[in-house]
C-alpha cells in the first residue's frame, strides 16, 4: 500500500516517515487490518474546501458547536515546570489570551505532581490549590480551562524515574487504581468550576514504555507477561500468525519467558496493535471516573520489517474513535505528509489538511480537535522535516479557518509565548527552598512575589541531576536582580502581603565590563569549572552565557552589596512558535492568529 498515494517501489519506505509522522491511511476494524503493507493501497482524493473533503455523507449535517479557540498555558515557564512557577501574571496573561481570539486555555496536568507516591497513593494538596486557582482565573476571565490529562515531564522530583510509573501503570493492577483515582479527583475539582471545558489523554505520555520495548532485556521480557502482551497475543493472533512473524522466537512468544519482539523484528507490528488495544482500555476505563475525556491519537504510520525484507506500515486507527468522547483529537503539523526537507507552499499545505483531517475525522466517526496545530517548528530534532515557505505562513494560518471549522472541534497552539528549555526547578521561588541549598541569605516574599535574598558572602546552589538543555555547546543563564539595601530588605519583608504583583517592564543587560557603581552588586555565576562575574547596578533582566561543563551544579554568589534575584533559568534552547517572544512582545504571527480567530467566528 502507499500510504502517501501515488505508487512506489518497496525498498523507498524510508520516504513515509516525513515530518513529525505521517498520515494514516484507513484500515479495516479487525487488528491485523492494522498491519499493513505498502504495495497496492489506493489513494482516495477529497476536494479542498468541500464537505465531502471532511468525511461528510451526503446531505450530513453536524448541529453547530462554538469551537475551541485555545492556547497551551505555560506562563513564563514551560510545562516542564510550570507547576513550579508563581502564576503570578497568570490573570494578566489570560485577559490578554481573551484579547487575541482564543476562548480556552489547555493546562498539562502531571500525574507525578498530583500524586508524588504510587505506593501511598497521597494526592498533594498543592497541586489542587493551584488548580483550584488557574480554574477560578477563568472564570473571572471568561475562559474555558481543557486539561492535558498524566502529562509526563514536570519537575516535581528529579530522584525517582518518572518512566517508572507509567511502565508500573501496564504491569501493576495497582498503579492502575493509583490512576484512575488521580483522575477521578482531577476531575472532581475541575468540573467543579464553570470554566471546565474537559480534557485528553495524549498518546504521547504513554510512548516510553514502547520506547523500551524495542531493547530486548529480562526487566522488559517480564513485562511481556505482566502487561498483558503474551496473554494478548494468545487471544488475539493466530498461532501461525505468531509461528510466520516470530520464526525462530516463536517459542518465546507465549511462553513464560516471553519477550517483546524488537524493532528489527516482522512480530513488531503485534506490539503496536496490543499498544492500541491498550490505549482504548485504558482510556474507556478513566472515561469511567472522568466523562467525556478525549484522546490525541497518533496518527504516524509506524515503519516495521515484513516477511520479504521490505518495510510495511502500522497504523493506530482502531484509536480514533477515542472510545465515547465527542470528539478526538490529534496533533496537527504542516509538514505532514511531504518528504524530509521540502519547501511547501500555503495553497500545499492547506491542501493537504483538507485530506488528512478529512480522512481523520471520517475513521473517527466524529469531531476533530487540533489541540497541538503547528505552523512551524525550530527544535532541533526536527530540523529535517518539511517547512512552509517563510513568507506565506501568515497565508496559511488564515487560509486554515475552514479546515478547522469543518474538522469540527477547534484548534489549539502550543507555543504562545516562546520558551526556553529551562532545567530549574523553583526559579521563581513560588515553591520556598524547594531544589535550592543556601549558604546564607532567605526566601523572602513582597506582594506575592517570592524572590532570593543574598548578602555579600551569601550564596545559593542548585543540583541540576539529570536535566540537561537541548544544545551542546553552550548555556545561558537568566536571572532578574535587584541591588536592595539591607535596611529596606527588613522593611519590605515584614511588610503586610498584598495581591500577586504584574511582572512589569525589564531591562535585558549584558555582563558589563569597567568599575562598579555605589551600591552596586558583584555576583558570581558558575557551572562547574565555568565561572563568570556580572556587575548589577539597577534592576533588570540579566543573561550569562556559559560552556558547557560536565558539572551538574549551578552556583549563584554574591561577592559585593546584597541583592534580589528572581526567575533563575538555565538554558540553551528556545522554542519558538512566532505569536509571542519570550520577553512578550509580539512574534510576526500574532495578527494571523488574530485574523485565525476571528474567522472562526464567522
Amino acid at each position: 500500500m502507499d500510504f502517501m498515494g501515488g505508487k512506489r517501489n518497496r525498498n523507498r519506505i524510508h520516504t513515509l516517515r516525513s515530518a513529525v509522522g505521517t498520515y494514516a491511511r484507513r484500515g479495516a476494524a479487525a487488528v491485523l487490518a492494522l498491519l499493513l503493507t505498502v504495495s497496492g493501497f489506493p489513494a482516495r482524493a477529497f476536494a479542498p474546501g468541500t464537505a465531502a473533503g471532511l468525511g461528510f455523507a451526503a446531505g450530513q449535517v453536524y448541529a453547530a458547536e462554538r469551537l475551541v479557540k485555545a492556547v497551551t498555558y505555560m506562563g513564563s515557564e514551560w510545562t516542564v515546570n510550570f507547576w513550579d512557577s508563581e502564576l503570578s501574571t497568570m490573570e494578566q496573561d489570560f485577559r490578554q489570551i481573551r484579547k487575541d481570539g482564543f476562548n480556552t486555555v489547555i493546562i498539562a496536568v502531571p500525574w507525578r505532581q498530583f500524586q508524588p507516591d504510587l505506593n501511598a497513593g497521597d494526592l498533594n494538596p498543592e497541586a489542587y490549590l493551584r488548580l483550584r486557582r488557574i480554574m477560578a482565573a477563568g472564570e473571572e476571565t471568561g475562559l474555558q480551562v481543557m486539561l492535558r490529562l498524566g502529562y509526563t515531564w514536570d519537575n516535581f522530583d528529579r530522584v525517582r524515574d518518572v518512566s517508572d510509573r507509567y511502565r508500573r501503570l501496564r504491569t501493576d493492577p495497582k498503579a492502575r487504581e493509583r490512576w484512575l483515582s488521580f483522575a477521578k479527583s482531577v476531575y472532581g475539582t475541575a468540573s467543579s468550576f464553570g470554566s471546565f471545558g474537559g480534557g485528553f489523554l495524549t498518546w504521547e505520555d504513554f510512548w516510553g514504555f514502547m520506547k523500551e520495548t524495542e531493547t530486548a532485556g529480562n526487566r522488559m521480557g517480564r513485562a511481556a507477561v505482566s502487561s498483558g502482551y503474551r496473554d494478548w497475543l494468545k487471544e488475539n493472533i493466530p498461532a501461525e500468525e505468531i509461528a510466520l512473524y516470530y520464526g525462530e522466537e516463536a517459542e518465546k512468544a507465549t511462553g513464560s519467558d516471553a519477550v517483546f519482539p524488537g524493532s528489527e523484528s516482522p512480530a513488531r507490528r503485534f506490539v503496536y496493535a496490543w499498544n492500541d488495544a491498550w490505549m482504548n482500555s485504558l482510556l474507556e476505563d478513566t472515561q469511567e471516573v472522568f466523562p467525556g475525556l478525549s484522546m490525541e491519537v497518533r496518527l504516524d504510520i509506524d515503519p516495521v520489517p515484513n516477511l520479504y525484507g521490505y518495510q510495511d506500515g502500522c497504523t493506530h486507527n482502531v484509536t480514533f474513535p477515542a472510545g465515547n468522547a465527542p470528539y478526538t483529537c490529534c496533533m496537527y503539523s504542516a509538514a505532514m505528509g511531504y518528504p524530509a526537507g521540502s519547501l511547501i507552499s500555503a495553497d500545499q499545505g492547506i491542501e493537504k489538511a483538507w485530506e488528512i483531517l478529512g480522512e481523520l475525522r471520517e475513521d473517527a466517526g466524529k469531531p476533530v480537535f487540533i489541540d497541538q496545530f503547528l505552523f512551524t517548528d525550530n527544535t532541533p530534532e526536527f530540523s529535517h522535516n518539511a517547512k512552509l515557505r517563510e513568507d506565506e505562513i501568515p497565508e496559511y494560518i488564515t487560509g486554515m479557518a475552514p479546515v478547522i471549522r469543518e474538522a469540527g472541534k477547534g484548534y489549539a497552539v502550543w507555543t504562545y509565548r516562546d520558551y526556553a528549555d529551562n532545567v530549574i526547578c523553583n526559579g521563581q521561588f513560588a515553591q520556598g527552598r524547594k531544589g535550592w541549598r543556601l549558604y546564607g541569605g532567605e526566601i523572602v516574599t513582597e506582594n506575592g512575589n517570592s524572590m532570593l535574598f543574598l548578602q555579600k558572602g551569601d550564596a545559593a546552589e542548585q543540583n541540576l541531576a539529570n536535566q540537561f538543555t537541548v544544545l551542546p555547546d553552550e548555556d545561558y543563564v537568566d536571572f532578574r536582580a535587584e541591588p536592595v539595601s539591607v535596611a529596606a530588605q527588613i522593611s519590605q519583608s515584614s511588610a503586610a502581603q498584598g495581591a500577586p504583583a504584574g511582572q512589569g517592564t525589564a531591562v535585558t543587560q549584558e555582563a558589563p565590563d569597567g568599575n562598579a557603581a555605589a551600591d552596586s552588586v558583584l555576583l558570581e555565576i558558575s557551572t562547574g569549572s565555568a565561572v563568570k562575574q556580572i556587575r548589577v547596578d539597577q534592576a533588570g533582566l540579566f543573561r550569562v552565557s556559559m560552556e558547557k561543563s560536565n558539572s551538574t551544579e549551578l552556583m549563584i554568589r554574591c561577592l559585593e552589596g546584597n541583592v534580589r534575584i528572581d526567575d533563575v533559568k538555565v538554558y540553551s534552547f528556545v522554542t519558538e512558535g512566532g505569536i509571542y517572544h519570550m520577553d512578550g512582545t509580539p512574534g510576526p504571527y500574532l495578527e494571523a492568529v488574530r485574523t485565525l480567530n476571528r474567522l472562526l467566528e464567522e
